[in-house]
């Protein structure tokens, strides 16, 4: 019996062995992260002419059903933002209900646990009410209502085709403009609680799934990325005509955004700092990517000169000289 013990304890750590290699005779190490395995080619399957056609219909099928019910999701979801965000007591109203659905019913808190984050929220509510008039704090249910209106395009980003977004990027102007006029009662905390699409408001609809849209910031109060983001690749591709003009907007509604939300000495900081470097990001992007590339070098080297004390000016010449070389560097004849 001894020897046949023997060469079943062998065999059986043979089987351990060759188990812990894994596939491919990799051996596992402890500690040591393994490599994803390549995934498996799809198996070769012989489909009939009869299975063929019955598939392929009922895979129609299939996918006209999923985009009708997504389409009827949509309109739903947008109808319901529509609504909410007609005022800002809606809006705020609105959120709260969010606010309690995320928060409490689906995390199934206690009766007594569920009144208690209810009255707090009233209290934070009565507060908000009080602070309305102080410049300092912004005014939430403006943030709020803003938010909606940004969500409300951005799902309807995400389901048109970059070269059918012309009327959109008119609303998004519209949108900003309303923001850039609203700037004041965005300071403090107003804003920055708001200035994300990922919150409350998209958790209790589920519309994370949505958002999906490409050349889209998710960043509904941060205007330099809405424009870079949103804005100007649309109008490189489809109006480059318009890109001074594009450029020259931006500019002039991030100064105003900014010295309507920051207090006085933070928006004298700004312009010194802030205010140069989308100048020289205008002159540079007109150079690379602009219809005339000759006015932006020289709007560059012009943009030095009336900032050579700024904290970049070293990085600008820098750029400045490789863009004059590149440019005396003769091109090689096709």
């Amino acid at each position: 019996m001894k020897p046949a013990l023997c060469l079943l304890a062998s065999l059986s750590l043979a089987s351990v062995s060759a188990l812990a290699q894994g596939q491919g005779g990799r051996q596992q190490q402890p500690g040591v992260p393994q490599a994803p395995l390549a995934p498996k080619p799809p198996p070769n399957v012989a489909l009939t002419p009869q299975q063929m056609e019955v598939i392929t219909k009922q895979l129609a099928e299939t996918t006209k059903m999923a985009s009708d019910l997504r389409s009827a999701f949509l309109k739903d979801a947008l109808e319901t933002l529509r609504s909410k965000g007609a005022s800002e007591a809606a809006a705020l109203n609105y959120y709260q209900d969010c606010e309690r659905l995320v928060s409490m019913e689906r995390k199934e808190m206690k009766r007594d646990a569920i009144q208690e984050r209810v009255e707090a929220m009233e209290r934070k509510s009565r507060r908000d009410a009080e602070l309305k008039e102080d410049i300092d704090q912004g005014h939430f249910a403006t943030a709020v209502q803003l938010h909606i209106q940004y969500l409300i395009l951005s799902l309807e980003a995400s389901e048109t085709p970059p070269d059918q977004r012309g009327p959109l990027m008119q609303r998004l102007q519209t949108y900003i403009k309303d923001v850039v006029d609203k700037a004041p009662k965005l300071r403090g905390r107003s804003g920055a609680s708001m200035n994300s699409l990922g919150g409350t408001i998209v958790a209790a609809m589920q519309l994370q799934g949505y958002l999906k849209a490409k050349d889209w910031s998710p960043q509904p109060f941060d205007l330099r990325q809405i424009w870079q983001q949103c804005i100007i690749p649309y109008m490189t591709e489809f109006s480059p005509e318009s890109l001074v003009t594009q450029w020259d907007s931006y500019i002039a509604a991030e100064s105003a955004y900014q010295k309507g939300r920051l207090p006085g000495p933070e928006f004298e900081i700004w312009g010194q700092q802030e205010l140069p470097r989308l100048r020289w990001d205008r002159a540079r992007f007109l150079y690379e990517s602009g219809p005339e590339p000759i006015k932006g070098l020289a709007e560059m080297l012009a943009h030095i000169k009336t900032y050579p004390a700024h904290p970049d000016a070293r990085q600008w010449l820098d750029n400045m000289t490789t863009a004059i070389e590149a440019a005396q560097t003769p091109k090689p004849t096709p």
